[in-house]
Formats: C-alpha cells, sequence, structure tokens
C-alpha cells in the first residue's frame, strides 16, 4: 500500500468533486434563468423551445451531481483508509488496496501535485489515543465549515424560494387558451421548485450534518480528556464517516477563508 499515493488521489478525487458539484450549480442557475424566460416570454415556439432545453439541462444536473456523488464516495473510501493506516497503523490487504486504485478517476498527473511526504510522519504510537485525536481534529474543522457552508446555502435558497414564489404568481396569467405553451410554462416552473426543493434539502443536511459532528467531537473531547479510550472509538469514527460522506463537498474557498482562523483556534485549544 502507497500511502503518498493514496494520499495525493483521495485529494484529486476529492478535487474533482467539488469541481463537478460547482458544475452542477451553475446548471442550477442557468435552468432558473431559462425557467423565468419560459414564463415572461409568449411566443409559442420560443416557449416550446425554452421548455425543451430545460429538460436537457435538469438531465445535466443530475448526471454531473451524480458523477460528483460518486467521486465524493470514492475520496471517503480513501480518507478512511489514511485515516485508520495513521491511527492505528492497519493497512489495506493487497486486493482492497488494487480494488480502490480502480475506483478513482483522478489522474496520476493531477493526483501528483497532492502527495505529500510529510504527511504520514509522527511520532506518536498508533492506538486508540491517536485514532481518537485524528478524528477529534477531523470533526472540529468539519463542524466548522459545514455551519459556514450551511449559511451560504441557506442564502442562496432564500433567493432561489423568493424567484420561486414570484414565479408562481406568473400563472394567473398565462393564456390558458394556447394549451401547448402552458405546458411548457408549467414545465418549467415545475423544474425550478425542484431545484428549490433541492436546495432546501442541501440546506437542512449540512445544518443537521454540523450539528450531528458537533455532538460527536464533544464526545471524542470529554472521552480523550478523561484518558479511558477504549475500542469503541471505532464506532465514533464509523457514526462520524457515515455522516461526512453523506455530506455534499465542502468547497474549497469555505475552506481558505476560514483556514487561518481555524488553525489558530486549534492550536490555542491544544495548547490548554
Amino acid at each position: 500500500m502507497d500511502d503518498v499515493k493514496l494520499l495525493g488521489l483521495q485529494r484529486s478525487e476529492f478535487q474533482r468533486a467539488e469541481k463537478l458539484q460547482i458544475w452542477a450549480g451553475r446548471v442550477q442557475v442557468v435552468i432558473v434563468l431559462v425557467s423565468i424566460l419560459c414564463l415572461v416570454i409568449q411566443e409559442i415556439n420560443i416557449v416550446h423551445s425554452l421548455s425543451i432545453v430545460s429538460i436537457l439541462l435538469a438531465l445535466a444536473w443530475l448526471y454531473i451531481s451524480e458523477e460528483s456523488k460518486t467521486s465524493h464516495n470514492t475520496a471517503e473510501r480513501a480518507r478512511r483508509a489514511i485515516v485508520i493506516r495513521n491511527g492505528l497503523g492497519i493497512q489495506l490487504s493487497a486486493k482492497s488496496y488494487s480494488d480502490l486504485i480502480l475506483c478513482f478517476k483522478a489522474s496520476s498527473d493531477s493526483a501528483k501535485q497532492w502527495e505529500d511526504e510529510e504527511y504520514f510522519k509522527s511520532e506518536s504510537e498508533y492506538g486508540n489515543q491517536k485514532l481518537a485525536e485524528i478524528i477529534e481534529e477531523s470533526a472540529f474543522w468539519s463542524k466548522s465549515l459545514l455551519r459556514e457552508y450551511a449559511k451560504k446555502t441557506w442564502l442562496i435558497f432564500s433567493f432561489v424560494l423568493a424567484i420561486s414564489v414570484f414565479s408562481l404568481f406568473l400563472i394567473t396569467f398565462f393564456d390558458s387558451s394556447e394549451l401547448g405553451k402552458t405546458v411548457g410554462q408549467i414545465l418549467c416552473l415545475v423544474l425550478m421548485w425542484l431545484i428549490t426543493g433541492s436546495l432546501f434539502s442541501k440546506s437542512i443536511k449540512l445544518t443537521s450534518s454540523s450539528n450531528a459532528v458537533d455532538s460527536i467531537e464533544e464526545r471524542l473531547n470529554s472521552i480523550i480528556q478523561s484518558g479511558d479510550i477504549k475500542e469503541d472509538i471505532l464506532i465514533y469514527m464509523c457514526d462520524y464517516n457515515s455522516i461526512i460522506e453523506g455530506t455534499p463537498v465542502i468547497p474549497s474557498k469555505i475552506y481558505l477563508k476560514n483556514k487561518d482562523r481555524l488553525n489558530a483556534l486549534w492550536r490555542e485549544r491544544a495548547e490548554r
């Protein structure tokens, strides 16, 4: 098992998932804009064309979103392997390692820039204590970044919701005598509300995940302070991984914006 190579692939796969997630968001924006045009324009041929474009864009959005989730899941598998290797010194078997490598869609060239020879150097002994400390620090970062991401997502959702509600009122101005045009406009309206629902679900997920990770971190901190760390630390790790794997990829912009502040907070906390 090549730890450095796996680290590079894991980080590169996370980047792929993030880029696809960004593209999915851009497609959502285009769908909303096209839907608004479809509701405002009265020319039936244009409405038909825009409704078809909206459907194609919706399919593209769903495909890109699924691709992002696939890369995210693969990166999470690699992250779990790295955490267990770092914390307990347990390596993947030859078959498990080769199967994992085959799942990566990020290229080897892009992974090279993310390899870090210093990442695995540590004087701490493998064991429950080290694993607990690794998970606690990860949970501290995750809860903080998820909160920031949730705030941003709630703002976007509120904006799109306002547009969707406004568009709903436009139904009263539909000319029902032209059935074809009305169907196309209603279809665009449905797609707009589908995106609104998706953003609402994402906002709820980010907020609940942040709270759940906060709870795990608090429990980890308590058992680390007590010095009585038993094998059930693996349950905490599984709970944490389950939450993180189900959340959207945290954008790099949010990480970079909060990196220095969180680093300072963690150092101050570790020194106490």
